[in-house]
């Protein structure tokens, strides 16, 4: 029996039949891959376009816009067409936003605190800060949800957040920056001063220009989305 390759006399001279066939595939592959990577382009813009934030408050010069736009980019605080930066935010709003950027296992609400009503939109995020140590409310089963959250609440909300995730995640790297004491070290309270340090040693703090840190001064939400991503950054869950 002739077991060579089937051939097809052609003008240019004999090609083998499974020649033919792969060149055909081939030619199929790299049409199929043009047609892949044309969608894949077009996706990732409609899918840029959707993410990109286009707040009306916010402009391209505003000092915090690229912390903003990352944190809605991932659905952490989200807004129709105003961020509103410069307005303060609540203990309530600030302690969901911290636990949804963490990724917390969400607990449902297991009455806490007195003042928190279980239905809610923040209940469970207060019970699961509660449960794992991120936040203690004032004290006699109060937490004053409404109350606004000044910035040494602020800190060390999110210094309680980053120890717990350097301690699920498997990298060591750390971020130690000198300590440069602000003027107001004196105002700080005392139980929130190691997370105000920790803080300014990572960078996730600088301070004013006038080197304070003025911590009873009711945090905005420009300043809480700052401080958000940069202890993700510091704490390795994302990368801008």
């Amino acid at each position: 029996a002739n077991t060579s390759m089937t051939m097809r006399a052609t003008g240019q001279g004999c090609i083998p039949r499974i020649t033919r066939v792969y060149m055909g595939r081939k030619r199929m592959m790299k049409k199929i891959s043009s047609m892949l990577m044309i969608f894949c382009f077009v996706f990732s813009l409609f899918i840029s376009v959707k993410a990109e934030p286009s707040f009306v408050d916010v402009g391209e010069d505003y000092w915090a816009k690229e912390y903003i736009d990352f944190i809605c980019q991932k659905g952490i605080i989200t807004d129709a067409t105003h961020f509103y930066p410069e307005k303060n935010i609540s203990r309530g709003d600030f302690i969901m936003a911290v636990v949804r950027t963490f990724e917390i296992d969400k607990v449902a609400y297991a009455d806490a605190f007195e003042d928190v009503e279980k239905d809610i939109y923040y209940a469970d995020y207060i019970q699961t800060a509660f449960d794992y140590g991120l936040f203690c409310g004032s004290g006699n089963r109060l937490c004053e949800p409404n109350r606004l959250i000044s910035r040494q609440e602020m800190v060390s909300i999110v210094m309680r957040s980053y120890d717990l995730i350097r301690c699920n995640t498997k990298s060591q790297t750390t971020f130690e920056y000198s300590f440069m004491v602000p003027d107001d070290w004196t105002d700080v309270s005392e139980w929130a001063q190691d997370d105000v340090k920790s803080a300014y040693e990572k960078n996730i703090v600088l301070g004013f220009t006038d080197q304070k840190f003025y911590p009873n001064n009711y945090a905005t939400r420009a300043e809480a989305a700052t401080v958000i991503v940069r202890t993700m950054l510091r704490g390795k869950i994302y990368v801008l």
